[in-house]
C-alpha cells in the first residue's frame, strides 16, 4: 500500500510543478488517476482476498504531503510565466556567437501573467511557515479544536433511550418469564432496572431493537415461536419455552443438566404431528427440528 502513496504522490507534485510549462501534465495524470481507481476496484472485487489492516494514518501522512504541491505551483510557475522571451517578445540580441545568452529574465515581480502567482505564492509561503506551525501548536496544547474533538449532536438518547416503550415491555416481560419459570436471566439487574424505568425519546429504533434471534420477526417464523405477549394455547407455551432453553442455554443457572438434549427432538415431532399439514412449516429449520438443533 506505502508504494501506491508513494506513486500518487509522485503524479500529484510533479504535474503540479511542472503543469504551466507542460499542460499536457494534467491529462496524464487525469488518466493515471483514473486508471489507478479502475485497477483498484477491480482488483479489491475480484482479487484480493482479504484486505491488510490498515487504519488512516498513512492516508492523512499522503493528504499532508499533498497540500504542499499547489506552493511548487505557484513558485515554478511564476518563473515559466515570467519568461519574457515567450510572452513579451523580449530578445535581448547577441554580440558574439559563443557568449553568454541573456534572456532578462530576473526573479523580481513584474506587472504581468505571472503577478497572481507570485502574490498567491507568497501568502501560501506565509501559511505554512509561520501560520500551519502556530495552528498545530494550538491543537497540542488544546487551544483549538481537532477534526476528532467535532462532535455531532442527532439529539440522540442511550440504547435504552432509543426504544420503543413496546419493545421496553415485550423484553422485561420475555425476560421475567425466562427468569421465573426456565432460569434463563440474560441481562444483569442494573440493565432489566434501566428498561424498565427509562423514558422512551422521540427518535426510536424502527426495526428489531437487539441482536437477539427471538426478537427478530424472520426467526419467530421460521421456528414457530411465539412471543409471551400472544400465546393461547398449553402447546404454544411449550414449544416457545423450548426454543427458548435451546437458544440460552449457556444462561441458563443449573447450566445443561436442566435441560434434557435427548427429549427435545420427540417433543418437536409431537408438537408438529398434533398441527394440520397446511399449518406445518415445511421450508428452513422449522420444518426439521434435527436441523433447527
Amino acid at each position: 500500500m506505502h508504494f501506491k502513496y508513494a506513486a500518487i504522490l509522485n503524479t500529484v507534485w510533479v504535474t503540479f510543478m511542472f503543469g504551466l510549462a507542460l499542460p499536457q501534465l494534467w491529462y496524464i495524470a487525469a488518466f493515471t488517476f483514473f486508471n489507478y481507481y479502475l485497477c483498484e476496484k477491480f482488483l479489491l472485487t475480484y482479487y484480493y482476498q482479504k484486505p491488510p489492516m490498515y487504519d488512516e494514518k498513512l492516508n492523512n501522512v499522503a493528504l499532508a504531503w499533498a497540500k504542499y504541491a499547489p506552493l511548487l505551483m505557484m513558485v515554478f510557475g511564476y518563473w515559466t510565466m515570467g519568461n519574457k522571451q515567450i510572452f513579451s517578445n523580449v530578445i535581448v540580441p547577441h554580440q558574439y556567437t559563443n557568449g553568454i545568452v541573456e534572456t532578462d529574465h530576473r526573479g523580481d515581480p513584474d506587472v504581468g501573467v505571472e503577478l497572481p502567482l507570485f502574490i498567491i505564492g507568497c501568502i501560501m509561503l506565509v501559511y505554512y511557515l509561520i501560520l500551519n506551525p502556530i495552528k498545530i501548536c494550538c491543537k497540542r496544547n488544546g487551544y483549538c479544536k481537532t477534526a476528532e474533538d467535532d462532535d455531532v449532536d442527532e439529539d440522540l438518547g442511550t440504547y435504552y433511550e432509543c426504544l420503543s416503550a413496546g419493545d421496553r415491555k415485550r423484553w422485561l416481560a420475555e425476560e421475567v418469564y425466562n427468569r421465573n419459570k426456565l432460569g434463563v436471566a440474560t441481562m444483569t439487574e442494573s440493565t432489566l432496572e434501566k428498561i424498565r424505568t427509562v423514558k422512551s425519546r422521540k427518535r426510536q429504533i424502527q426495526s428489531t431493537p437487539n441482536y437477539e434471534i427471538l426478537s427478530n420477526d424472520k426467526y419467530i417464523a421460521a421456528y414457530q415461536f411465539v412471543p409471551i405477549e400472544i400465546r393461547d394455547t398449553r402447546e404454544e407455551e411449550i414449544v416457545s419455552d423450548l426454543l427458548t432453553q435451546i437458544m440460552y442455554l449457556g444462561y441458563i443457572k443449573a447450566g445443561k443438566d436442566q435441560f434434557n438434549m435427548a427429549e427435545a427432538p420427540s417433543r418437536m415431532s409431537r408438537r408438529n404431528s398434533k398441527r394440520p399439514s397446511s399449518a406445518r412449516n415445511t421450508d428452513g429449520p422449522a420444518g426439521n427440528p434435527e436441523k433447527m438443533l
